[in-house]
């Protein structure tokens, strides 16, 4: 933690070397808390008070937390999905050169997760994932009732 003194603290960290640092911090995936507490702050909201004051520093964060955020995004959907890896269980070197001779490896498959499947898709596409359905209208405003077609019997039954 930086400690600088209370006149202007906010030039040492909108500008400069402190604005690297909130840059690699926000990089590397630290929450704004997180970021906050690094940055000697006693309350996260004077934190959130820079970004709305100071639009440099906002984008400089927002940019930074860029590349991070595209993982999360990627590893929410390689669980939602299920992917495949490779695994290297042993490693055999040969005694007189330390080389490796032979690398044994095991494809592994992560089964799809139905919870983050259910996340994604409420969040990605609300209009069609939402919990509760919405109200169908006619063309006057009026609520109608929800149609169920049901395929027909066979005569022969």
């Amino acid at each position: 933690m930086i400690k600088v003194a209370r006149g202007g603290l906010y030039q040492n960290w909108i500008q400069g070397k402190g604005l690297e640092m909130v840059k690699k911090w926000a990089k590397l995936g630290l929450t704004d808390e997180q970021i906050a507490h690094n940055m000697g702050l006693k309350s996260v909201s004077t934190y959130y008070e820079w970004k709305k004051r100071f639009t440099e520093f906002s984008e400089a964060i927002k940019n930074a937390k860029t590349i991070p955020n595209l993982e999360l995004e990627n590893s929410m959907f390689d669980l939602a999905t299920g992917n495949c890896y490779e695994e290297i269980t042993r490693t055999i070197v040969d005694i007189k050169t330390g080389e490796p001779v032979r690398i044994e490896k095991i494809k592994r498959k992560v089964p799809p997760n139905p919870t983050m499947q259910i996340f994604l898709a409420k969040n990605r596409m609300p209009e069609k994932y939402r919990d509760k359905p919405v109200e169908q209208t006619d063309a006057y405003g009026n609520e109608t009732d929800t149609v169920v077609y049901l395929p027909e019997k066979d005569p022969k039954e």
